[in-house]
């Protein structure tokens, strides 16, 4: 009776301890990241510039920032025939906004502009427009990012990430897949299908976000670089299988 009684008791365990193992082979939940990147040749140029036009009024100063504006447009046009230049007035008030003190300094009436001169690549026509600026009286927008990796009045961007970034998904799902099949080895299960997908541009802390004399802006474009030959593009993504 105690030989019996052992032999099931024994049957029990190695029952128990297949169990445990086919449950440990089942479907299970994993969460995997991945983050897909493609270095690729920038689409469009930027060339930044601070406009300044001071006068007796602001009416009159407004006046003054028009005119230059306009001038040079005008003359930008001519280097560049497809520049596009956008304008956004950044401060209404005094010519020293960034540092005016009213019990220190006189205020003079001022409107200040942020230029966006959007060109294709092409290094001359940027230094050119650069040129053209500094000789018409503006400052050059040497914009530095959040993190302080890079500071210039020239950026180079890609306008339309969209399709890179739909390319770099199909590969990011792929490396999602292979990441939760090697954790489902270790753990000793089997992976399910894709249950849910999450992805979002990685954008750098800078983001296409500038500073220069305590003004902020953003490019046309998340993606930018200083460097005229590569950017940088890439991507978040989190799976669950």
């Amino acid at each position: 009776m105690k030989k019996i009684s052992g032999v099931i008791a024994l049957m029990a365990l190695i029952f128990c301890m297949f169990g445990a193992q086919s449950a440990g082979k089942e479907e299970m939940t994993i969460a995997v990241e991945a983050e897909p990147s493609q270095i690729v040749a920038p689409t469009e140029c930027y060339v930044l510039f601070l406009l300044q036009g001071s006068g007796v009024t602001m009416v009159a100063a407004k006046t003054v920032a028009d005119e230059k504006l306009h001038s040079f447009s005008t003359d930008a046009g001519k280097i560049v025939p497809s520049v596009k230049v956008k304008a956004a007035t950044v401060n209404a008030g005094t010519r020293e906004f960034t540092s005016h003190s009213s019990e220190r300094d006189t205020f003079i009436p001022t409107i200040t502009r942020v230029l966006i001169c959007t060109l294709p690549v092409d290094e001359v026509q940027a230094v050119a427009l650069l040129d053209l600026g500094i000789k018409a009286g503006l400052t050059p927008f040497c914009g530095s990012p959040i993190d302080g990796s890079m500071s210039s009045a020239i950026y180079y961007g890609v306008k339309d990430p969209a399709p890179i970034l739909d390319s770099l998904q199909k590969d990011g799902v792929q490396e999602l897949k292979a990441e939760a099949e090697k954790l489902s080895v270790l753990r000793r299960g089997k992976t399910g299908k894709l249950i849910a997908l999450a992805t979002r541009p990685d954008i750098p802390a800078r983001g296409g976000n500038l500073s220069f004399e305590r003004i902020g802006i953003s490019l046309p474009t998340a993606f930018c670089s200083v460097d005229k030959r590569k950017v940088k593009v890439s991507l978040k993504m989190t799976g669950v299988f």
